[in-house]
Formats: C-alpha cells, sequence, structure tokens
C-alpha cells in the first residue's frame, strides 16, 4: 500500500511524493504515515488517513486501500482553545491508552491522532465507527466532548466530522505551513506500541442509528428569523457605535479593534471586514470581529453573538428561547439565560434575604414570593419564572437556574428584619402594621400612611394569610368599640380568690392589647392565660382577639399529639398562637419547655429535611395564649412570664351565641384595627415624650410593665404599679399551687413540732424532718431526694417570699460544706424557731407586699421584693376599707386594692380616661 504526502491540497496526483509501506507492519505504517518528506528544502503539510492501493493512478475512493493492521481516527476542534484542545487530548489518550499523537495545525487547531487495530473495510465503516467514537467519549468524558443533534456550528465541544471522510488530508505531523510560516510540531501522547480494538468501544453506538444519520435540524423558532439575525454591520451600528455607509466597501476610520486609519474595510455583499493590524491578518465575519473587537476567545465571541441576537427580542421568553435554540454549551446557556433573568428580575422588582437565611422576591406590583433553596414542590417563584420566562421546574435548566438566583440573593440581596404582624423600629419611634400579603400601615407620631410590603427594608412574611382591612381615619379615637365587643363581654372572677378585681383585669387586658403590636421588638413575650371551667368563654376570648388581628381564618390550635412535631414551625410562621385545653400533666413537659423557649425568644434548631448533617435555625417571635381548666403549666420559669386572669362560667340568661358575637367582630375588624392603629399613633407619642423616663427596676414582667410604664400618664403610674404587684402575686400564688415539695415543707413549717430553736437551720436537716412528717410511702419522698431539694426549693424562692406566710433567707454554705437557710415567719416577724409563735392558718391570706416587708435592718435579696416606702407614705396609705371594715397596711388581706382614702385611689381609671 501507498503512503501519501502532498505539499498543498490543492496538488495534483503528479505532484504527490508516494511512499510504499508494508500493511501487515503496524510500526511500519504509523511511522511512514507519521514521518513527513522533504521537497526542495520544505516538508510536505498533509499525509491521507488511509493508504492508496498499490498501482493507484488517482486519489479517489476506489482506490484507497482498507487493508491495513493499523487505522487512525483524526480529532480537530476548530472551535476551541487550543489550551483545551491539548487538556481534552491528554484526557482521552488517559482514557484510552491506544498509541496518539498530538499534531499543531501551525494556526488554530490540533490534529489529535489516534491509532486502532484494523476496523474498517470501506469508506462507509470507517465514517460509522469514527462517529461511534465520538459517541463513546461524549458519554466518558462529556466536559470535552458533545454529540451533535443538531447541525455543527459553533460548538466548541463538536469534533469536524468532515475528518471521518477516508479521502480527507490531515496535517502532517514535524511538517510545515508556509501560509503562516510555522511548524507543525508533534508531541507523542502514548508510545506504548498498542493498538486498541475499536469495537470494544463503540459496538453499542454501532447498533443505534445515531451515529449513521446526519444531523437533522430542528423546527424553525422566532430566533431562526433572518429579521433577528444580526449581521456585522448591525453590530457594528448598534454596539460599536460607529455608523456604516450603503457603499459595497466601506472604509471606518478609526479602526474599531486596533486604533489605526485606513485599515478596516466593511463588505456589505458578505458582511464581512478586513482589518490590516488583525491578528489573524485577514478578518473575517461577525464572530472574527467580535473576538479583535473585544479581545476574547472564538468560544467567548460566540456566547457574545449569541448574546446579542437573542437581544433582539424585546420579551425576555423569546430571548431564552432564541438562547436555548443555540448549539452552545450548557453551562454557557445558563450563564447568558441568568443574565437576562436577573436583569428582568432586578428592573421589576427586589431582592430580600433575612439574616436566617430566608429570601424574598419583590415584585413592583406588591406581590411577594417565597424563594426556597432546594425546594421540592411547586411554588408560586415556579409559576414565575414559568410565565414568564417559559422555565417549566422540570427541565434540566430549572435547577441551575434556582441555585443561580439563590446566588443572586446572597450576593446582593438586602437584608431585612422580617416580621410578623408588627414590626417597631424604636430609633425613629415608627410602627409597621401588616395588611395581608402586599401591603403595610406606617404608623408615625404625626400619621398613618399605607404602603408596600418591604417599605423601608421592612418585610412581612407573604406566607402568613393575615387577611387585610381598612384603616378609617383618626376619628376613631378612643377603644369604645372594643370595650363593647371585647372588653366587656368577660366574666371575670370576682370571689376574691384572685388578687384582681374584675375591673383591675379589664384595666390590664386593655393594656395588653396595646402592648401586643410593639412585643414583637422585645425579647422576651408576655404569655397571656384564661383559667376557668367550661362555658366560661375563656376560648373564645383569645379567638376573637386573633379574629381581628389577623382575620377570620384565625382559630386556636388543641392539645394533640402531633403538636410536639408541629410545634417549631407553627411559633416560627405565626405571630400569634393559642393552646387551648392545656389541662393534661401527663406526656406534656415537652410543651413546657416549649412553651418557656419560646416566651424567651430561644432558636430552634432542626435538621434539615432530605440531608443528614445540614440544619435550619428557626427564631420564633410570637405571642402565645393558653385556655385551661385545671392548669398544668404552673413551673417558675413559665409563671414570671404569664398574665393569668380568672374566668367564671357565663350564666345561661346573659350567654350570647358564640356565632353571632365573632360575626360582629369580623363585621366591625376595619372600626377596631382603625381604633387599635389610633392608640399605636398615640402610643408613639409618650414613647417619643417619655424617652428618658427610667421605669422601676424591680418589675416581675420586665419588659411589659416597662413598656406600660412609659406609655401611661403620669398620675396613672403608681395605680399601674398596684396592678402590676398583684399580678406578680397571682404568679407566685399559681406557681406554688400544689406543689408537691412547697405543700410538704410548709406543713412542715406550720406544725412548728419538727424545728430546732436555731437561728439557721440547713437544707438537709430541713429535708429530714420534711420526710419524717411525710411519711416513708409519701409522694414527697418519692420524687424529692436529698441531693435535689436544695436546688428545687431554691427554685421556689422568688414565690415563697412573695406570697407565702414564710420568709426563707438563702445563707449559703457553712460548717461541714452543708448549705444554711434562715426561715422567718411574715406573721410576727419571728424566727418560726420560736414556740411562742401564734402561726396562721395556710388557707389564710397572707398580708400584702407592702405591709410583709416593714422588718427594720433586715436585708432581703429577692430582686421583685418593693420596699414600703417607694409607693406608700403615711399620709396616703394610712387606711383601707374592705368589706365595710377598716384596715391598717399590715392588716391588709393578700390582693386586696379597695377604695383607698386619698385623691388618686377614688375611682379605678376607665380606658376613656387613660387615652
Amino acid at each position: 500500500m501507498l503512503i501519501v504526502k502532498s505539499f498543498s491540497v490543492k496538488a495534483k496526483f503528479e505532484d504527490l511524493v508516494i511512499e510504499e509501506v508494508d500493511g501487515n507492519n503496524a510500526a511500519d505504517i504509523i511511522s511512514r504515515t507519521m514521518s513527513p518528506c522533504t521537497k526542495n528544502n520544505k516538508q510536505n503539510q498533509f499525509t491521507t488517513l488511509i493508504p492508496l492501493k498499490d498501482g493507484a493512478t488517482r486519489r479517489i475512493t476506489e482506490q484507497f486501500d482498507f487493508t491495513g493492521v493499523v487505522q487512525p481516527v483524526v480529532l480537530e476542534f476548530d472551535y476551541d482553545t487550543l489550551e483545551h484542545q491539548k487538556e481534552r487530548a491528554e484526557k482521552t489518550a488517559e482514557l484510552l491508552k491506544t498509541q496518539s499523537y498530538l499534531v499543531y495545525s501551525g494556526n488554530k487547531s490540533y490534529h489529535f491522532v489516534l491509532w486502532f487495530d484494523h476496523f474498517a473495510d470501506n469508506p462507509d465503516d470507517y465514517r460509522r465507527h469514527s462517529k461511534a467514537l465520538v459517541q463513546y467519549l461524549s458519554e466518558q468524558i462529556p466536559d470535552y466532548y458533545q454529540f451533535p443533534t443538531e447541525p455543527k456550528q459553533t460548538s466548541p465541544n463538536i469534533p469536524d466530522f468532515a475528518m471521518f471522510s477516508a479521502n480527507r488530508y490531515f496535517r502532517q505531523a514535524g511538517g510545515y505551513r508556509p501560509s503562516e510560516n510555522k511548524a507543525q510540531s508533534c508531541r507523542i501522547l502514548v508510545d506504548s506500541g498498542t493498538y486498541i480494538d475499536i469495537n470494544g468501544l463503540v459496538s453499542k453506538y454501532l447498533q443505534k442509528p445515531a451515529c449513521d444519520k446526519k444531523p437533522t435540524a430542528r423546527k424553525k423558532t422566532s430566533a431562526d428569523n433572518s429579521n433577528n439575525a444580526i449581521t456585522l454591520k448591525y453590530y457594528l451600528e448598534k454596539t460599536v457605535g460607529v455608523k456604516v455607509g450603503s457603499n459595497e466597501i466601506e472604509k471606518i476610520n478609526p479602526c474599531p479593534c486596533c486604533g489605526h486609519n485606513d485599515c478596516f474595510s466593511y463588505y456589505s455583499k458578505t458582511d464581512t471586514y478586513t482589518c490590516f493590524s488583525a491578528s489573524d491578518g485577514s478578518g473575517g465575519n461577525i464572530v472574527n470581529f467580535i473576538m479583535n473587537y473585544k479581545k476574547i476567545t472564538r468560544p467567548d465571541a460566540v456566547i457574545e453573538y449569541e448574546k446579542e441576537k437573542c437581544l433582539t427580542f424585546k420579551v425576555p421568553k423569546e430571548q431564552i428561547d432564541s438562547i436555548l435554540g443555540t448549539d452552545l454549551r450548557s453551562r454557557d446557556k445558563i450563564g447568558l439565560i441568568r443574565d437576562i433573568v436577573i436583569q428582568d428580575l432586578t428592573e421589576t422588582g427586589k431582592f430580600y434575604k433575612t439574616r436566617n437565611d430566608r429570601y424574598y422576591y419583590w415584585n413592583k406590583t406588591g406581590k411577594i414570593y417565597s424563594v426556597y433553596e432546594g425546594a421540592r414542590t411547586t411554588s408560586e417563584f415556579d409559576v414565575l419564572l414559568m410565565d414568564k420566562f417559559g422555565i417549566n421546574p422540570s427541565e434540566y435548566i430549572h435547577k441551575a437556574l434556582y441555585n443561580e438566583i439563590i446566588a443572586e440573593f446572597i450576593r446582593h440581596g438586602s437584608l431585612v428584619e422580617l416580621s410578623n404582624f408588627a414590626y417597631y423600629n424604636s430609633e425613629t419611634y415608627t410602627l409597621y402594621l401588616q395588611n395581608g400579603k402586599e401591603k403595610l400601615y406606617k404608623i408615625t407620631d404625626e400619621g398613618v400612611e399605607q404602603c408596600p410590603n418591604g417599605t423601608d427594608n421592612v418585610l412581612f412574611s407573604p406566607d402568613l394569610k393575615y387577611d387585610p382591612y381598612k384603616y378609617l381615619g383618626p376619628d376613631y379615637s378612643d377603644f369604645h368599640i372594643w370595650n363593647s365587643l371585647i372588653l366587656d363581654n368577660i366574666n371575670y372572677t370576682s370571689d376574691g380568690e384572685f388578687p384582681l378585681s374584675p375591673d383591675q383585669s379589664r384595666y390590664i387586658l386593655g393594656k395588653y392589647i396595646r402592648y401586643m403590636p410593639f412585643a414583637y421588638h422585645m425579647p422576651t413575650k408576655i404569655i397571656i392565660a384564661f383559667i376557668g371551667l367550661k362555658g366560661s368563654g375563656k376560648t373564645s376570648i383569645l379567638r376573637n382577639l386573633g379574629k381581628v388581628l389577623f382575620g377570620k381564618k384565625f382559630d386556636v390550635i388543641s392539645m394533640r399529639p402531633e403538636l410536639r412535631k408541629e410545634w417549631p414551625v407553627l411559633v416560627s410562621q405565626n405571630a400569634y398562637m393559642v393552646i387551648d385545653n392545656c389541662d393534661t400533666k401527663q406526656n406534656n413537659e415537652w410543651l413546657l419547655d416549649a412553651i418557656a423557649t419560646t416566651a424567651t425568644g430561644q432558636t430552634i434548631q432542626q435538621r434539615k429535611l432530605y440531608t443528614d448533617n445540614e440544619k435550619i435555625e428557626m427564631s420564633p417571635n410570637i405571642l402565645l395564649g393558653l385556655t385551661a381548666r385545671t392548669p398544668s403549666f404552673n413551673r417558675d420559669d413559665i409563671n414570671q412570664r404569664i398574665l393569668l386572669f380568672f374566668v367564671d362560667p357565663i350564666s345561661t340568661g346573659n350567654r350570647e351565641a358564640e356565632g353571632i358575637l365573632m360575626n360582629e367582630i369580623i363585621a366591625c375588624r376595619n372600626e377596631l384595627m382603625t381604633e387599635l392603629i389610633n392608640e399605636c399613633q398615640l402610643i408613639l407619642q409618650r414613647l417619643k415624650q417619655n424617652g428618658g423616663v427610667k421605669p422601676p427596676k424591680n418589675l416581675r414582667i420586665a419588659d411589659f410593665s416597662n413598656f406600660i410604664y412609659r406609655i401611661v400618664p403620669e398620675g396613672e403610674r403608681q395605680y399601674l404599679m398596684d396592678v402590676v404587684d398583684l399580678i406578680n402575686n397571682s404568679q407566685a400564688a399559681f406557681t406554688l399551687q400544689d406543689d408537691l415539695l412547697w405543700e410538704a415543707v410548709e406543713d412542715t413549717l406550720d406544725s412548728h413540732q419538727y424545728l430546732s430553736a436555731l437561728d439557721k437551720i440547713s437544707t438537709a436537716e430541713l429535708y429530714e424532718k420534711v420526710s419524717q412528717r411525710q411519711g416513708e410511702f409519701s409522694s414527697f419522698v418519692k420524687y424529692y431526694k436529698s441531693r435535689n431539694f436544695a436546688k428545687n426549693l431554691r427554685k421556689l424562692l422568688d414565690e415563697i417570699n412573695l406570697y407565702s406566710n414564710y420568709r426563707i433567707e438563702w445563707i449559703g454554705r457553712g460548717a461541714g460544706n452543708k448549705t444554711f437557710i434562715r426561715i422567718t415567719s411574715k406573721c410576727n416577724n419571728s424566727n418560726v424557731n420560736n414556740s411562742n409563735n401564734v402561726v396562721t392558718s395556710p388557707s389564710q391570706p397572707a398580708l400584702s407586699v407592702s405591709s410583709v416587708f416593714q422588718v427594720e435592718n433586715q436585708s432581703y435579696s429577692d430582686s421583685f421584693v418593693v420596699p414600703d416606702d417607694d409607693y406608700y407614705s403615711e399620709e396616703k396609705a394610712t387606711c383601707w376599707i374592705y368589706n365595710d371594715q377598716d384596715y391598717d397596711n399590715d392588716e391588709l388581706p393578700l390582693g386586696f386594692l379597695g377604695d383607698q382614702v386619698n385623691d388618686y385611689a377614688d375611682e379605678i381609671p376607665t380606658d376613656s380616661d387613660l387615652f
């Protein structure tokens, strides 16, 4: 067989150099093929893929010899960078491990020569096997190969299929390219003398029609319209900004590529250019011009061309269709589509992010979309992408684009405070109230304004389905409708067991309602609880409050087994939640822990669904309400933050159908919310005026009491503090109620028979005496041991000192490393060890806070104790009237606040007096 050497692609047969070779000797075939010849002191440019038959007189198909023991496949990539072509060849050689060479063409490409065992007996076999090899490589290393399903244009990963024709020349290794005056250097990638069987790689692809059929053209879209295929003239005028005349040859000065004069020509008939200073020395079409104008590689120039082409469409959806119809690599398509989508979303809305990595897109129409990272279901934002850009969640490009959008949120999203229902800016004295999903009310001390959600970077969660309402103006200036529909329809307990009277309960509930919009700014929240028997309306009270604030869809949540799993989502996604019938003590310790942590705003951490080691953080900012008949939440860490209201059953004659009252409340919701907004505006004025006021430090429900203290008139503050004292009493009494440890200790203290005459006693000794009195089989002994007795007793110290008949002073460690305490009776200021003490019955109410602590020269560790002289003077606290009897201060029953004989306590203030 004959190896052909040619010095020109157009050389005649008589000008070729013919070399004989042994077709059965693989090394001889490869050596002769890859070695150049010399003529007139110059090496040849080309050699052939398949040798000629012996005696051939023409270079035609019929005279090619397919009997050689080895045969080459040559891959060329005209539209890829040289660096990427070298990298592709190295990866392929490493994968196949067959004899291979990389021949530099002297210009813009490499010819990658792979040698295999004999595989083709005719030109058709050769073409089919070569194409099948590309299909195999496109699956093995897809970053470097792409098997075309459309006509080849400019994709850098699609090889030149014209090289698979048996009569094709390829560049001679070691040859010379006169047009570039460059040597065609050769690099041996694999020199093992091993030639693999190509059939073992491509046999399955030969059975498929893909490698046999020519690529079929896709259906024409609007992107194929000639009106949208941009020309070089269009690019010069629109992008470069130079004017191009109508002459067949237009000279443009200075040259857009190099800046020189008299070197740039545009040819209108062929839509090409020449620039004598260009890097390729000749010019070319629009892609060549973009390369030289922007100094970028060919693949980048092709991307730039497609970008400019798609911009000829005005609708983003058509622009994206134009890009999807190109032969660009997937990552390049995604990059262009990302630019279109991000630019459009930026022009028509805003990107918001929160501190706990939640993302929201705000559209200029006022609609807000939640954008979930890694979402597994179709969201409203997905629908927006479909409607606006035609990108369906089922398409491969959707996931990549979604990741690009999340990246845009992270890089450029505005950081906002995501709020539920209300947000208060204490620096500007501005309150924002949510009004449905798309609006908010901005309230200042000067006025009320409705604005789009997201105003001033205050964003309310669109996931909260709150009903909108309408502000009716400043004429609704008092709480008249609130009083008639809500506050006056509550049957508070009036039998004296609860420290607050009905009027005081009504007063403090009105303050709580005013506190609610501002509570979300505070680190700790008050828990509101209604306690009462069946028929007392406790559930309706809190349900109706929720319906006023959030709309008719609001409802309470009943105790159920699933609540434990649902709790983190419920408290992080709602602004106000009511747990109904919190009576069950069995298996509800988790609920008490959850209530305590939620009220203090602690972050909840959970494992992210469908992941192994990723976590999500949820930050509850919620107000809680509880109802119960026999409450099980009287735990000290909860009761210090609870606002208790006791209600009695409503008589049948006075009971109004719940549905009628509820409908009336919903019908008057605009009026009710208008009254609340006007109250909030008045509160903002008070907060601004009283910015320097320092409330008392000894308040137990501190955030709530401090806030109310600043917004009430100065003359009302004393009355407020008295009511707060009574609330403290009720919290302490509620904590001690049915507490097993205190019942046992109090019983022992009341009995006196086990107490010594010592000034102090160790907690271990007290435990022994309590255990002896309670008995070996008592519940006290069962649940409490010596090691945890002191710890649990100390937890109750504030409540014991505040409400019980005794005061316990915690002395600390003493002899024998024991913990010592001092127990004092409040009844006559003497140690309980004194056998002459007259101890009151445990059922008898203890003295009021103002009367109890009048012991001279005695220090108290209780931070909540209010010294008598802070609130009472001899002139104003000399006598109280209770049940038609006169009492001195030290005789006053606990919790009583009767008609004091002085100016300020003649009458309990009403809401109309306060605001």
